[in-house]
């Protein structure tokens, strides 16, 4: 079952256009923005958030091995090393890869002893620590993660297409209080698409 999902992840894990909107919550606060990330497997992920007006924020390129923000807000930049990411307590130290496994909705299953149950449409993994909901085409609906002694992480995936098995709805949770939600309407495989990224000359760069 393991194997059959890392195969259809692989499926998933290709270059790939997203645009819809992403809702950041935190007990009692939300910010919602429009979002646009072009995600191409193994080399750049480009991101792109506005606002209400479709004023863009900030612009984003990530590398291996390098991250490059502009912040139009404050019209200042920076450029961090791929360790930035380290901030984030989702992330192990391949950085990158798990960035693209979260955009991708392909979260890997964890290692452990595992036992497998079967539903009538559905197949579940459970160790002491983690729990996976597997639907029949061996994609991951909702994952419930021991990361540490004080960090829960939640997947929850739906309305997946039927070629590519991309769920256009998606929540990820830490510890039920800190909260991302996104909602894509447009979702690309395989296309071509550039990624424009230019740092305009009156910028400041933020260390």
């Amino acid at each position: 079952l393991v194997e059959r999902i890392k195969k259809s992840n692989e499926k998933k894990n290709t270059s790939v256009f997203l645009k819809g909107k992403v809702v950041f919550s935190n007990n009692n606060a939300k910010t919602s923005l429009n979002i646009v990330v072009k995600n191409h497997k193994d080399s750049l992920v480009w991101a792109s958030l506005r606002g209400p007006f479709g004023i863009e924020l900030f612009r984003v390129q990530i590398f291996p091995d390098s991250i490059y923000i502009v912040n139009h807000t404050s019209k200042t930049f920076s450029v961090q090393p791929i360790s930035f990411l380290s901030v984030f307590p989702v992330f192990s130290e391949n950085y990158f890869n798990d960035l693209q496994n979260i955009i991708m909705a392909t979260p890997p299953i964890l290692k452990g002893k595992y036992d497998c149950v079967m539903a009538e449409d559905h197949f579940f993994l459970k160790s002491e620590k983690n729990q996976y909901k597997i639907s029949k085409s061996y994609s991951v609906e909702s994952a419930y993660l021991k990361l540490a002694p004080m960090l829960d992480m939640k997947y929850e995936f739906e309305e997946f297409d039927i070629e590519y098995g991309f769920p256009k709805k998606q929540k990820i949770s830490l510890n039920e209080e800190e909260v991302i939600s996104l909602n894509y309407s447009t979702v690309q495989f395989n296309k071509g698409f550039n990624s424009p990224f230019k740092i305009p000359n009156n910028y400041v760069k933020k260390e």
